[in-house]
């Protein structure tokens, strides 16, 4: 009888485990400066702030420090990972400094700093007096009136910025100007070079692709997506006010492709290759994840969908009587509370998700119910898929030492 409970407590309640033989971690900060921040890229870089005494901040990436400055903004990492920059203040001016070398910028303030899609070309802005000066490579555009807001195409060869014409707005693409609206809302580049963007004219929206008008006129569009390659496009509209839809653009078809109607639609998500968006949607008070026209059950409440990193899976988490983890449309029910809606990670084809609770990385396996947790720490991010090196990882702190904890599944 002893044997049987044992038993049936082992198939419903998860069995924890301190596992040295999945979990690593390895001290990449120690020092008497206070830590004011710290993160992770998708490309698999981490990245540390500290402050010392005197307000000054230390950049230290991946466990190497490039400086000490007083003011550090918009780190950006390249697409491929093999590139990093951001700005840094020093007590005379400000700087772009990058992963490999130091640019002296002499400015007011510091607008915004990235890669173009092939990671071969940097491009930032920053204002003197009322001019804004972008600069893609070594070629400099100067705007008036602008907003900072900065997009260049694939390879670098085309620009667009926004900016006001009395109390309007135009978006200036590679010279020429767009006619004026209420509000603009930017895509980006296509992987043509056509730039992508919604605007406003009074109470309508419509898509525009460079001059042209790709859409019927909407009450409101939000949740802009434009994948890596600049091939497909989403984004979330109502046509209607009792009406939600997304829309999906892309050259394989003719033109935007829409879902059918819901009450509300939220949370999309969109394909990092091919022509396949996801999204969460609401009708006659049941929720469901939508991919293309296959509805998934959420549940009472249920998290963003989410495609792998290689786009092989589609995963969400939901509660219902219990909390559970749909893959592809298969739930692994988790006998628990879960309380890691949009912050847990998943390794495509593992079966696995991984997440952060207050003190530890837990690595849960869902067809064993098994969790398997790592160092314990004051204070700990939400954790990511590394695929370059095929493991789960995050950053944790005690005291002033940071920790790079790492699970291998």
């Amino acid at each position: 009888m002893k044997n049987l409970i044992v038993l049936i407590v082992i198939l419903i309640f998860p069995v924890f485990l301190f596992s040295a033989n999945l979990c690593s971690d390895s001290l990449v900060y120690y020092g008497t400066d206070s830590v004011a921040g710290m993160g992770m890229d998708s490309t698999g870089h981490y990245w540390i702030v500290t402050v010392d005494g005197l307000g000054y901040k230390s950049l230290i990436i991946d466990a190497v420090q490039v400086g000490r400055f007083i003011d550090i903004n918009n780190l950006a990492f390249s697409r491929d990972g093999r590139r990093w920059a951001c700005f840094v203040r020093s007590n005379v001016s400000w700087a772009v400094l990058t992963s490999e070398s130091t640019i002296p910028i002499f400015c007011d303030t510091v607008s915004s700093l990235g890669f173009s899609g092939n990671s071969r070309e940097l491009y930032y802005s920053f204002v003197i007096g009322s001019e804004v000066n972008f600069v893609i490579g070594d070629r400099t555009i100067r705007g008036f009136n602008a907003t900072g807001d900065f997009f260049i195409s694939q390879g670098g060869e085309r620009f667009a910025l926004m900016g006001y014409r009395g109390n309007t707005m135009v978006l200036t693409i590679n010279g020429w100007e767009t006619q004026s609206f209420d509000e603009i809302k930017p895509f980006g580049f296509m992987y043509d070079g056509s730039f992508l963007f919604a605007g406003r004219s009074g109470n309508r929206w419509e898509v525009y692709r460079d001059k042209k008008s790709i859409t019927e006129p909407l009450i409101n569009v939000w949740d802009l997506r434009l994948n890596g390659d600049g091939t497909v496009a989403a984004f979330l509209a109502k046509p209607s006010q009792s009406q939600g839809v997304a829309i999906m653009v892309s050259d394989e078809y003719s033109e935007p492709m829409m879902s059918k109607s819901y009450d509300l639609v939220e949370g999309l998500t969109i394909h990092p290759t091919i022509p396949l968006i996801a999204f969460k949607a609401t009708y006659n008070g049941s929720q469901y994840v939508v991919l293309s026209n296959t509805e998934y059950s959420g549940g009472e409440t249920t998290g963003t969908p989410h495609f792998s990193y290689d786009g092989t899976q589609l995963y969400f988490a939901g509660c219902a009587t219990d909390c559970f983890i749909n893959i592809d449309g298969q739930r692994f029910n988790l006998y628990a509370m879960f309380s890691m809606m949009d912050n847990f990670a998943m390794k495509p084809r593992s079966q696995t998700i991984a997440y952060a609770t207050a003190t530890s990385l837990v690595i849960r396996y869902l067809g064993t119910k098994n969790l398997h947790a790592g160092k314990m720490v004051d204070q700990i991010i939400s954790p990511m898929y590394n695929w370059r090196t095929d493991e789960y990882m995050t950053l944790g702190i005690i005291s002033n030492r940071v920790y790079l904890m790492k699970c291998r599944v």
